[in-house]
C-alpha cells in the first residue's frame, strides 16, 4: 500500500473526516485527533507563512473564507494544500513552479 499525499494529510491532521452515525442526518467534518502533532504544528506555521508572503496562497485563503468557512477551516485547506504540492513536486522530481496549472482531465 502506497503513502500517498492525502495518508500523510491524515497523518499531520489536516485532513477532513465526516463524522456521523447511523441515525444523525450530518455530522460535519473533523480532523484527526489521533494526528502528528509536531507536523501539524509545523504545517500550521507554514500555511501562515504561505498566506502571508505567497500570492497564491493568501487568494485561495480569501476564497475559502469568502466561501463562509471560518478561519480555521480556511487555514487547514492551505495546509492540505501545501501537503499536496509538497507531494507532487516530489513525486515528479522537478523544483517547485508557482506558476504552474494544473490541468485536470476532461
Amino acid at each position: 500500500e502506497e503513502f500517498n499525499a492525502r495518508k500523510f494529510a491524515s497523518l499531520a491532521g489536516v485532513a477532513p473526516f465526516e463524522i456521523s452515525s447511523g441515525s444523525s442526518i450530518n455530522g460535519g467534518f473533523h480532523v484527526n485527533c489521533y494526528s502528528h502533532k509536531q507536523l501539524k504544528g509545523i504545517f500550521h506555521i507554514a500555511a501562515m507563512a504561505a498566506i502571508r508572503f505567497n500570492p497564491q496562497m493568501k487568494e485561495y485563503f480569501d476564497r475559502k473564507k469568502k466561501e463562509g468557512k471560518k478561519g480555521f477551516v480556511a487555514m487547514n485547506n492551505v495546509k492540505n494544500k501545501l501537503i499536496h504540492q509538497m507531494y507532487a513536486v516530489v513525486r515528479t522530481k522537478t523544483p517547485f513552479n508557482p506558476e504552474y496549472v494544473y490541468k485536470r482531465a476532461a
